[in-house]
């Protein structure tokens, strides 16, 4: 495999594969519409390669770069791209691609990683996603060892694979001997949207989770942990932004534990519009059965919130200093979350003051130098 140290020349095509990127249904497709913009606010040839939902065009240009969706099938939720290989073969004559980076494990990226590697093109992986988030369910975790094996063989026919967690190379470095390389996940937010950020105090005090309503995210255990700091602090409100399969079970869950008046299912809101819900905030939980990066977390950062993630999320120590930032709480430990929120909703002075130092830490993940060094880290020939 060729090593990975060569700038990205400006002349070449660029295939970005992703099953979600516009509108963005998850942190993927937020993720994969920064870089994209970017490269294309610079005059790189940037394709997307998507999924194709009822109503929208086969083919249309976004910022810049060229959209091409191809038939899908919505699946647990998510809609996910089945082209067949005689229809990559075309889009790569018609676009000149040279190099392919793929951003979801899925049935598209093995057809596509098939007819890139047929034409020597250079392949780049970003792990947004663990196996774990594949298996979420008991009875899906029982093909785990198909996927493990598929996984390992999948990487050997890539020339890069890039981490957004410092902690994810060694795991990933002991499946290949592909190269391994850090990129943190970027953040873009426009000055009209981050100047929405103020003072929550005269407001009840609220906790926000930003995501998909899915197993994996373990919302339950925000709901019990939040319904105990409901009867110690009763001036309190939960707000979940997001849509998934596991809204129904959560609605009867706030009402069971006695908090529907207090929770608020916001429905799913265009990266855009989420401002308003980071903004006036106090705190923001990620309270993830497992997460490689938690792009999210950082989003609230950015807004100047504190945030409490849970001790299984890959990057956690990378981005929250416990004290200082926020907190790091033991998975599922309704009482350890509930005391954590409890000391922010009495100390309103405490969540401000790491929101300070959490938005100084939010200030590394420029997307303008990701893709400075994203496009260092293209392996072209």
């Amino acid at each position: 495999m060729a090593e990975a140290h060569l700038i990205m020349n400006p002349a070449r095509s660029l295939c970005m594969v992703t099953d979600d990127f516009l509108p963005a249904a998850t942190g993927v497709g937020i993720h994969v519409q920064t870089i994209v913009e970017i490269m294309a606010e610079r005059g790189l040839r940037v394709s997307v390669l998507t999924s194709r939902r009822p109503g929208q065009a086969a083919v249309e240009y976004w910022c810049g770069a060229k959209i091409i969706r191809v038939p899908s099938m919505k699946l647990l939720g998510f809609h996910l791209g089945f082209p067949k290989a005689g229809l990559i073969e075309d889009i790569f004559d018609q676009e000149g691609i040279d190099l392919v980076h793929f951003h979801y494990l899925g049935w598209m990226m093995k057809t596509v990683l098939r007819v890139a590697r047929k034409r020597k093109l250079k392949c780049v992986y970003t792990t947004h996603m663990t196996l774990g988030h594949l298996t979420p369910t008991r009875p899906l975790r029982l093909f785990l060892p198909v996927l493990e094996w598929g996984y390992r063989r999948m990487c050997r026919k890539l020339d890069l694979i890039i981490v957004p967690s410092l902690h994810l190379i060694p795991e990933i470095q002991s499946r290949t001997d592909v190269p391994v390389q850090y990129l943190n996940n970027p953040i873009r937010f426009h000055k009209s949207e981050l100047a929405q950020t103020l003072s929550t105090k005269e407001h009840p005090f609220t906790v926000l989770f930003v995501g998909r309503l899915s197993a994996e995210k373990n919302i339950p255990f925000l709901l019990r942990a939040f319904a105990r700091l409901h009867k110690e602090f009763q001036l309190c409100r939960l707000w979940i932004v997001g849509e998934g399969r596991e809204l129904k079970s959560l609605t009867i869950m706030s009402r069971q534990l006695g908090i529907s008046e207090q929770t608020v299912f916001c429905g799913q809101h265009s990266h855009e519009e989420l401002s308003k819900f980071y903004s006036k905030s106090d705190v923001f939980v990620l309270p993830s059965l497992f997460e490689t990066h938690g792009m999210v977390a950082v989003e609230a950062m950015r807004f100047a919130k504190p945030v409490i993630l849970t001790d299984s999320i890959v990057s956690a120590r990378e981005l929250v200093t416990p004290e200082e930032n926020g907190f790091i709480v033991t998975l599922n430990d309704d009482e350890e979350l509930c005391a954590q929120l409890l000391r922010l909703a009495r100390d309103r002075d405490l969540g401000e003051r790491m929101g300070r130092r959490g938005l100084k830490r939010a200030q590394e993940y420029d997307p303008g130098q990701a893709v400075d060094r994203l496009l260092e880290l293209y392996p072209l020939a």
